[in-house]
C-alpha cells in the first residue's frame, strides 16, 4: 500500500493503491462518516447521532435546477448548438458538467456547456477526451472577456485558471472516470 523513507522523512503511495482510494473516494468518504456516526451514537446516545447525520446529509452538496445557466449560454452566449456534436439545439438542450458533478460537486459556468440530450445522456458521468477541453478553455476566454453584466458569471468565474480546468481534467482521469469519445 505504501513506502516510506526515514532517511528522506517521507512516505508514498504505491500507485494502485493511490487509483483505488481515486476510484472509491465517494464510498470510503462515506463509510467513515457513518462509522464516526456510528462511535458517538455508542458514547452520546442514539438522538445526537440523528442529529449529527442530519447535519452531514445538510452539508452534502446537492444538484440544483441548472435553467438560469442554460438562459445564460443561450442568450448571452450564443451557444446554439450542441458543444459534442453541433447539431443545432431545441428547446430540450440541456446543461452539461464538462468535469463531472460527482468530482466538481458544485454548479459553475466554466464547467458547464449546452448539450443536445442524446450527448448528454451519452456522456453521462464521463470526462470528454483532452482535446475537448481545450475548447472549452478557449469559451471560458470569451466569457471571461466578454464582461457579462451578470453578476454571477463573474462570481462563477472568480476563482477560474485555465490551468485549473487542465488539473482537474487530469485529476479525475487519474480517479478513474472514464473518456467519453462522440
Amino acid at each position: 500500500m505504501y513506502g516510506f523513507s526515514k532517511k528522506e522523512g517521507r512516505i508514498w503511495l504505491n500507485i494502485p493503491f493511490y487509483a483505488f482510494l481515486q476510484k472509491f473516494k465517494l464510498n470510503i468518504e462515506q463509510n467513515n462518516y457513518y462509522a464516526w456516526a456510528k462511535l458517538l451514537e455508542k458514547y452520546n446516545g442514539g438522538n445526537v447521532t440523528n442529529c449529527l447525520l442530519n447535519k452531514l446529509e445538510a452539508a452534502t452538496p446537492k444538484r440544483h435546477n441548472l435553467s438560469l445557466y442554460r438562459d445564460i449560454l443561450r442568450n448571452e452566449f450564443g451557444a446554439v448548438s450542441c458543444f459534442y456534436c453541433h447539431k443545432k439545439l431545441t428547446d430540450k438542450s440541456q446543461v452539461d458538467h464538462v468535469i463531472p458533478w460527482q468530482m466538481v460537486r458544485e454548479d459553475k459556468l466554466w464547467n458547464f456547456v449546452l448539450a443536445c440530450p442524446s450527448c448528454n445522456a451519452s456522456k453521462n458521468n464521463r470526462i470528454p477526451a483532452k482535446p475537448v477541453i481545450r475548447f472549452v478553455i478557449e469559451r471560458n476566454d470569451i466569457i471571461r472577456t466578454y464582461g457579462s453584466s451578470l453578476q454571477c458569471v463573474a462570481e462563477d468565474f472568480q476563482n477560474y485558471s485555465d490551468d485549473m480546468m487542465v488539473n482537474l481534467w487530469g485529476y479525475v482521469k487519474n480517479g478513474g472516470f472514464q473518456e467519453w469519445q462522440r
